[in-house]
């Protein structure tokens, strides 16, 4: 179901799709603040068909009317997965004439959040010897042959080095 129906619009699109192809889950964080006559609709949507059809992930009515901005989380999780995502902030009146309607929106963030446990730099939720052979490929400066988790980092460095080979090695031997 559209989330809008055909009336007058005004719209902000973000200018580039997002790309939430990579592995986890995804949230759109904003700050915004509303003023708005009941007439007034308002909806943030997500295409992935480059703007042919859009889905309505969240409407506010004038319930909604804040004096002080107010965060906003929005799950995208039902969109990890593509690679194209464009996200809109619509506005739509059901009247001849333009009523009184303010949206003020900042700081706009998308945030990926991934399980990853430290060490299973494979991210196939157990740590083996197959964790160990892309983070030495990684160590020597080789290519991994597999994908490279860098939440998987044990030490706090932010990288995957000689630590995690370590503490992957630990962890196959029965030491940790």
């Amino acid at each position: 179901e559209m989330c809008i129906r055909d009336s007058h619009k005004n719209n902000l699109t973000l200018k580039s799709p997002l790309d939430l192809s990579k592995n986890g889950d995804y949230y759109l964080t904003f700050w915004h603040r509303i003023w708005m006559d009941p007439m007034i609709n308002l909806a943030v949507e997500v295409s992935i068909d480059s703007g042919t059809n859009w889905e309505c992930i969240k409407r506010y009515d004038n319930s909604g009317n804040s004096v002080y901005p107010v965060y906003e989380v929005l799950d995208l999780k039902s969109y990890a997965g593509q690679s194209q995502v464009l996200i809109r902030f619509q506005l739509d009146w059901t009247s001849e004439w333009y009523y009184n309607i303010k949206w003020y929106i900042d700081d706009v963030k998308l945030y990926r959040v991934i399980d990853v446990a430290a060490g299973d730099i494979d991210n196939s939720k157990v740590i083996d010897l197959a964790d160990a052979i892309p983070a030495l490929q990684v160590v020597v400066g080789m290519e991994p042959t597999a994908a490279v988790y860098e939440e998987a980092d044990v030490n706090g460095d932010g990288k995957i080095g000689l630590p995690e080979v370590i503490y992957i090695l630990q962890k196959v031997a029965g030491f940790r």
